[in-house]
């Protein structure tokens, strides 16, 4: 197939069409390239936070085995050294998990935006503000078991740091679901914008052919 619409000359109000149209088919892609950037950023969070969620269910555990008396201090030293371990853990995935060298999980991103719709409205974006899950933020980090009261008091935070899992974990689940959502009619609107585009600017070979033997 060839273009019908070389110049303006051809037919300027087509032409007028068709360059609309191009650019709107443009940004379309370029917005769809935004919201697979967004699905990237928020799936690889996702991952960071189920990593750091096993280590708090560790740590649940942990603290209740410890909550009774019947453990030694020396027991008591090797179940508090894994805690520690387990605390620094969670540390090193809350720094480390980023994406093109942003930290996800650690705070100091702040809020990430996606342009992911063509427009400048808040439907034509979306925001992702990055949690702090570090053991600090968490509520964990010192945590003791050298006493079963410790022990309780730990589990206590335990549970709190679970809580603030589960809020970051449902923002990231809802803003996955509007990124994939957006994705899939990005697609559809760029494939109808495709065609409307090939209508206006794309010669018909068959009917150039009966023009030109007419001729």
């Amino acid at each position: 197939a060839g273009h019908r619409l070389t110049s303006a000359m051809d037919d300027a109000a087509g032409m007028a069409i068709s360059i609309n149209l191009d650019a709107e088919l443009r940004s379309l892609q370029q917005a769809g390239n935004n919201t697979v950037q967004a699905v990237s950023v928020l799936r690889t969070a996702e991952g960071g936070m189920n990593s750091i969620g096993d280590s708090l269910t560790r740590l649940s555990e942990l603290s209740v085995m410890a909550g009774s008396s019947t453990y030694s201090a020396s027991q008591r030293d090797m179940i508090q050294t894994e805690i520690n371990a387990i605390a620094e853990q969670i540390d090193q995935v809350a720094s480390g998990t980023e994406y093109n060298g942003r930290p996800l999980l650690d705070g100091t991103s702040g809020q990430m935006t996606f342009q992911v719709g063509t427009g400048n409205t808040g439907s034509d974006r979306l925001t992702f503000d990055t949690p702090d899950l570090s053991a600090t933020a968490l509520g964990i980090y010192g945590g003791s078991v050298a006493t079963p009261t410790d022990a309780g008091n730990l589990n206590d935070a335990v549970q709190g740091a679970l809580d603030q899992l589960s809020t970051a974990r449902a923002e990231v689940g809802s803003n996955l679901n509007i990124a994939e959502n957006a994705a899939t009619n990005l697609a559809t609107t760029m494939e109808n914008t495709a065609a409307s585009l090939s209508q206006v600017r794309d010669l018909d070979v068959a009917e150039a052919s009966t023009e030109k033997a007419s001729s």
